[in-house]
């Protein structure tokens, strides 16, 4: 147990091994030039303030915990299914060769910045950001409730975000590299830049299946109609989400959602306005319908004798207002008309 805040050195390349537990509310930082072992679990009952490893290190003890920063400045070696529970967290190199699972409770921001092999399942839990800035190899990726996966680095692995976790590519902008298949069932928080433009981007992968929530802001700049953003690159597409919030738009514009099952791309579309039936009337025997609406816009006259069925009669473009239409002679007892834009 530390009473005080530690500072544990070696010279050269000697080893510094931790059999038991230890804990307490201070400060432990350790450096050395040869590996440091922990064989129990680290702040076990009380946190660490904070814990420095300026060596590599071999976490055998379970979990590592602190109430605040942990930063791994060598390669790691996870002996045994691990737990670190911190504020903020920095990890390098980081190796499993038993196949050990990684959980990471933290509530700041954690750094993933170089390779990881050999692990079983890599779990991101807790409040924070796991931020994969490296090459991750895990055998999974599962994103709980309340954390967050973010970064412009490379999984090499299937990824859960289950219900309540958030994906958000890059670090702001920027693109996450994912060679498997991603599921959503949380949140995929994006960000666009019109002015640029650029905009996050989950490339690469496999498979996606939508779910959960879409939502996506755009950082600066006057969206316009043709302006289009590829979100999710993959070789294929499934399901829907549940909500989607997307910036706002000026008025006459929408959003064209159609084309995320196809390659994974939502744009910025002219809106539509119903045509309006101005006046009608009978001329002689013959029905006619004056039209406005939208300069350029598709109007189509339809005609019914059931309602269930209608027919297009005549189709014309707004390019002065009001159009004139009028019905040739008809034999049937009633008719019905309408007015649509497809």
């Amino acid at each position: 147990m530390l009473g005080a805040n530690t500072i544990l050195t070696s010279t050269a390349s000697g080893n510094i091994t931790l059999a038991g537990t230890v804990g307490y509310s201070e400060k432990l930082v350790i450096t050395t030039g040869g590996i440091t072992t922990f064989g129990g679990a680290v702040g076990n009952g009380l946190p660490l303030t904070s814990l420095t490893l300026n060596s590599a290190a071999n976490l055998n003890g379970g979990a590592i915990s602190t109430s605040g920063d942990e930063t791994y400045n060598g390669a790691v070696t996870l002996g045994s299914d691990t737990t670190i529970n911190c504020g903020t967290l920095e990890l390098g190199v980081v190796n499993s060769p038993n196949n050990a699972n990684l959980t990471l409770n933290n509530h700041g921001l954690a750094t993933l910045n170089g390779v990881m092999t050999g692990v079983s399942n890599l779990t991101a839990t807790g409040t924070g950001t796991l931020q994969v800035n490296g090459s991750v190899s895990p055998a999974s990726v599962t994103v709980l409730s309340g954390a967050t996966l973010a970064g412009n680095g490379t999984i090499n692995a299937p990824v859960l975000v289950q219900a309540g976790g958030t994906l958000s590519p890059g670090a702001s902008l920027g693109a996450l590299t994912i060679s498997n298949a991603l599921t959503l069932a949380g949140t995929a928080l994006l960000q666009l830049n019109k002015t640029v433009p650029t905009n996050s981007l989950v490339r690469s992968l496999g498979s996606v299946a939508y779910n959960g929530t879409l939502t996506v802001t755009n950082l600066a700049g006057t969206l316009a109609p043709g302006d289009r953003f590829c979100l999710f690159e993959a070789a294929s597409y499934s399901g829907a989400f549940a909500l989607t919030n997307l910036p706002a738009l000026g008025a006459g514009l929408a959003w064209n959602t159609a084309s995320l099952n196809s390659n994974g791309s939502i744009a910025v579309v002219a809106s539509l306005s119903p045509p309006i039936i101005s006046n009608f009337g009978f001329s002689g025997n013959q029905f006619y319908i004056y039209l406005t609406g939208p300069a350029g816009q598709l109007v189509v006259v339809q005609a019914s004798t059931n309602l269930p069925v209608w027919l297009p009669i005549w189709t014309n473009t707004f390019t002065t207002n009001p159009l004139f239409f009028r019905d040739a002679p008809s034999v049937a007892s009633r008719r019905f008309y309408r007015a649509v834009s497809p």
